[in-house]
Order: structure tokens, then C-alpha cells, then sequence
């Protein structure tokens, strides 16, 4: 399956200094400054090695909303395999090297290597997402906390807009960009649930709503939030249907985040 997105995103405008719009923008006056592609479960454990067994039989999408406009960083192909990554390259929504050294989880959790979080580095992984009143590019380290936290089979993440527009983003954007290229995600992966952190999103009822990273919610408000997402009885069914306990699950949620 990997092959299959990596050829997807190739297809994008995600090259970081283009500044002309992709063919399906033409008619939107701003173009974009810098695009995004998705990154699989595949890469992740390219990384960071098999996620950790047990497997769910999960099927996870994990959405957010739009790229940065800028970044530091340099960003590699979408078809470049993740273990060929310079040390100062990084691949979108992925735990790169760059990415584990930029979180400060080398430090913190003692490998120089990146790794997935295991019952006593997991809180770890969970600072950023928490952290407020700072800005930063990398989400990667909460991505790779999501999917050990729910162990699915297979998982792709990535954003609504696959372009930077700024502040001028839109609904209009938001639907070219799902009508076009969300499909044809959603055909590979076939997921049977989603985690959106996307404000725009318009996913199914079968759809954790979750807080982005960058709102102006106190740790309580976010802890809860997924408490009360893993609770809502559509989801809290298809859950146990895919062989997850969700108590088990919120329990283990509110344990990492108390030990930050």
C-alpha cells in the first residue's frame, strides 16, 4: 500500500517553494506557498520499527486541517523511503530523526534513535500536543503516541487542504481539496474510523473529534475530550466491534496525560 500513496502524493503540490496553485486551485486567487502530503503506518514503522503488538483490526485516518506556509526544515519527497532521510531532511506527519531531535525525545527518553513510546516514555510523546502558546511544525511525536496508544492494523494521516493559504483558507478550499484528493485516500485505506483534529472537517458520525494542538484549551479540556469521544456510543460500538476497549483505552489516555 505504500507505493500506492507514495505515488498519490507525488501527484501534489507539496513541493515547500512552489508558488504556483495546483490544477484544481487555478481559480482561487491565492496560490499556495507550500503543500502536504500524508504519511502511512508503513512509514512510521520504516522508523521506528513494528508497532507494538497487539493489533486492533483499526483502520485509522487521522486528520488535520492545512500545512504551515513556511518550514525550516527541508522537506523530502513523498517517494523517498524514510530510511534514506537525511539528518536534516523530514517527511510529512512521520517521526523522522529530525523530527525525535527537534521534540527533545532523544533526550527525554534516553534513545538517540527514534522509537515508539512504550507505558513509561508514552507521556513523553504527549508534550507537544499540550504544550500552549507556542507554535511549532512538528505534531510527530503525538501522531506516533496515537497510534500506540490504539494499536490499529493500518493508519494514514493527513491534512484537509493539502496547500498553505494562510489565513484565507476556506470551506470552498477545504472541499476542492477532500473532493479531490480525501477520495482517493479514503479508497486506499478504507478506514472504519476517524480521528479528526481538523475544525473544517465534515467526516461521518463515525468520527473522534478531537482538539487541535494549536487551540486555546487547557490540558483538562483536552484530556476529556477524547474521554468523552471514546464514550459517544457510535463510536464506543464500532470500537469494541474492531476489538478495542475503550474504557481500557481512556483509562490508559488520562494515566499518560496526569504523568506529563
Amino acid at each position: 500500500m505504500l507505493p500506492q500513496f507514495d505515488r498519490l502524493a507525488g501527484r501534489l503540490n507539496w513541493e515547500p517553494l512552489r508558488a504556483t496553485p495546483c490544477e484544481r486551485c487555478r481559480s482561487i486567487m491565492w496560490p499556495p506557498t507550500a503543500g502536504s502530503y500524508g504519511s502511512a503506518l508503513g512509514h512510521f514503522e520504516s522508523i521506528l520499527g513494528p508497532l507494538p503488538e497487539p493489533k486492533s483490526r483499526l483502520r485509522l485516518l487521522i486528520l488535520l486541517q492545512d500545512p504551515r506556509g513556511q518550514d525550516k526544515f527541508l522537506i523530502a519527497s513523498p517517494t523517498k523511503n524514510p530510511v534514506e532521510l537525511a539528518d536534516n531532511e523530514h517527511r510529512y506527519f512521520c517521526l523522522t530523526k529530525l523530527a525525535w531531535k527537534s521534540l527533545g525525545l532523544d533526550i527525554a527518553t534516553g534513545s538517540a534513535q527514534p522509537v515508539w513510546p512504550t507505558e513509561k516514555t508514552a507521556p513523553m510523546f504527549l508534550r507537544r500536543y499540550f504544550r500552549r502558546g507556542r507554535r511549532s511544525w512538528s505534531y510527530d511525536g503525538f501522531l506516533a503516541y496515537f497510534l500506540y496508544l490504539f494499536r490499529p492494523e493500518a493508519a494514514y494521516i493527513t491534512n484537509l487542504a493539502k496547500c498553505n493559504f494562510g489565513k484565507t483558507i476556506t470551506a470552498d478550499i477545504v472541499q476542492i481539496c477532500s473532493s479531490t484528493h480525501l477520495v482517493e485516500e479514503r479508497l486506499l485505506l478504507q478506514p472504519n474510523l476517524v480521528m479528526s483534529f481538523a475544525s473544517m472537517s465534515r467526516e461521518s458520525v463515525l468520527s473522534m473529534r478531537l482538539y487541535h494542538p494549536a487551540a486555546h484549551k487547557s490540558h483538562t479540556d483536552k484530556m476529556h475530550r477524547l474521554q468523552s469521544e471514546l464514550m459517544r456510543p457510535p463510536i464506543y460500538s464500532r470500537m469494541r466491534e474492531l476489538g478495542i476497549d475503550p474504557g481500557e483505552i481512556a483509562t490508559r489516555w488520562q494515566e499518560h496525560v496526569m504523568a506529563m
